[in-house]
C-alpha cells in the first residue's frame, strides 16, 4: 500500500481543511461502533467452550481469557475508567459516542466497501473460535493504539474561515485512549501464549491476524485515497499522510510468533 503521498510527508505545518477528514471520521466511527457491539460475541464464544470443557486447567485458561475480553469490553462501554469532566456515568461515555462528536460536527457520509469488509471480518472472527476472536482483538487493539497518532490532525483541522474547527470536548476520545489503548494492546499480547498453547491454536490465531491485517490494510489504503484526493493533495495535507503510513502499509508484527505481512 505504498503511496507517493506518504513519501512527501513532513512538509508545510498548516492546518488541514476539516472537510478533508469527513470520510475518515465517518468510516472510523463505523468501526468503533461495530467493535463495541460485536465484541460480546467473543465472550459468548469463550463461555460456550467453557460449558463444553471438563478439564479444570482448560477451564481456568478460558476464564483468564474471558476476564481480559470483559475488561476491554467494559472500558469500551465507559466502565472502569476515569470520570471525564462534564460527563456523567451513563451512555454518553461509551467510546463510540465520544468519537461520534467528530463526524457529527463534520457531517456523516457514506461508508466505504472496505469498511464493510473489515466489519464482517471482525464479526466472523469473534463468532468463530477463541483463537480466531483473539486474533481480531489483537489486531484491533494495536490499530486503535496507532490511530491515536492521527489525533493531531483533527486537532489542527481548520474551518473554511481558517479557524480551529474542533474544541477539546469534541476530541476527548483521543486523550482518553492514549493510555487505555496501550494497556489493552499490551495486556492482550501478554495472553498470546495462553491463547495459542497448542500448534493448532497457534495456526488459527496467526491466520486470523493475517486476515485482519490485510482487511485493515485495505481499509487504511482506502481512507488515504478518499481523504487525500488529487484535488486536495496540497502541501498542507502531506504530513497527515505520514501519520497513517505505517497503518496503511498493512504490516503487523505483534509478537515473535507472528510473521510480518508483506
Amino acid at each position: 500500500f505504498c503511496n507517493d503521498c506518504f513519501k512527501k510527508s513532513f512538509r508545510c505545518p498548516m492546518g488541514f481543511p476539516a472537510k478533508m477528514l469527513r470520510k475518515l471520521a465517518t468510516n472510523w466511527h463505523s468501526i468503533t461502533c461495530h467493535f463495541a457491539r460485536t465484541l460480546p460475541c467473543l465472550v459468548v464464544t469463550i463461555c460456550r467452550e467453557m460449558n463444553l470443557c471438563n478439564i479444570d486447567s482448560e477451564r481456568e485458561r478460558l476464564e483468564t481469557l474471558n476476564r481480559e475480553v470483559l475488561k476491554i469490553l467494559g472500558n469500551d462501554w465507559g466502565l472502569g475508567i476515569k470520570r471525564l469532566e462534564g460527563y456523567g456515568d451513563d451512555h454518553k461515555v461509551i467510546h463510540y459516542k465520544l468519537f461520534s462528536r467528530i463526524p457529527e460536527r463534520l457531517g456523516f457520509v457514506s461508508v466505504e466497501a472496505e469498511t464493510g469488509s473489515l466489519m464482517r471480518d471482525l464479526e466472523e472472527g469473534f463468532n468463530s473460535s477463541v483463537e480466531s476472536g483473539f486474533g481480531k482483538l489483537l489486531t484491533v487493539e494495536y490499530t486503535a493504539s496507532n490511530i491515536l497518532r492521527i489525533g493531531d490532525a483533527f486537532n489542527r483541522a481548520i474551518s473554511d474561515q481558517d479557524e480551529k474547527f474542533f474544541s477539546p470536548t469534541d476530541l476527548v476520545y483521543f486523550p482518553l485512549h492514549e493510555e487505555l489503548e496501550k494497556v489493552h494492546a499490551s495486556d492482550t499480547e501478554d495472553l498470546i501464549a495462553l491463547v495459542a498453547n497448542t500448534e493448532i491454536r497457534q495456526k488459527d490465531l496467526i491466520g486470523s491476524v493475517q486476515k485482519s491485517t490485510k482487511a485493515f490494510g485495505n481499509f487504511w489504503a482506502k481512507m488515504a485515497s478518499v481523504t487525500f484526493s488529487p484535488s486536495l493533495a496540497s502541501a498542507s495535507v502531506l504530513s497527515f499522510c505520514s501519520i497513517i503510513a505505517e497503518i496503511s502499509s498493512g504490516r503487523c508484527c505483534l509478537s515473535p510468533i507472528f510473521t510480518t505481512i508483506p
